[in-house]
């Protein structure tokens, strides 16, 4: 269920009007690509194609430099970095992507710290382990 393409080119998104055209990231795309059920964020983000990083009262604008790996690790990376921990959209995101496929992602990168915080979540929320082996304590030092 890994989901590429999930930033699609807006100027509108649920009423809300992009202060310019962008690609949707971060949780904004995770929501419309996986159609979770949860209130959205204050604040959303796109990626535009200038190279003019600023804010308004519901947006949060990038550069092309910032656009994440377009896939829904990419996106919940990009939205750690950038829009802080959203709970409810991890929880519904958690409820529909396969364990396995999460499991799969993290151990790609398992000492990498943005998978380490979807681990943790993923296990916290949805009060399950996932199955990967701990992390021995030479491994994080390195």
């Amino acid at each position: 269920m890994e989901y590429n393409s999930i930033s699609r080119l807006i100027t509108i998104f649920q009423q809300r009007v992009a202060p310019e055209e962008g690609y949707l990231v971060g949780y904004g795309a995770i929501m419309n690509a996986f159609g979770l059920p949860t209130l959205f964020p204050d604040v959303l983000s796109i990626v535009s194609h200038k190279h003019r990083k600023y804010e308004t009262e519901e947006w949060r604008v990038f550069t092309p430099r910032h656009i994440p790996e377009d896939t829904s690790m990419g996106h919940l990376t990009f939205a750690l970095k950038y829009e802080g921990i959203e709970l409810g959209i991890f929880k519904k995101l958690f409820e529909v992507i396969p364990q396995e496929e999460l499991a799969k992602r993290i151990q790609q990168e398992p000492t990498d710290q943005y998978n380490r915080r979807i681990w943790f979540l993923y296990e916290w929320l949805m009060d399950a382990q996932l199955n990967i082996p701990d992390l021995a304590t030479e491994k994080l030092s390195q």
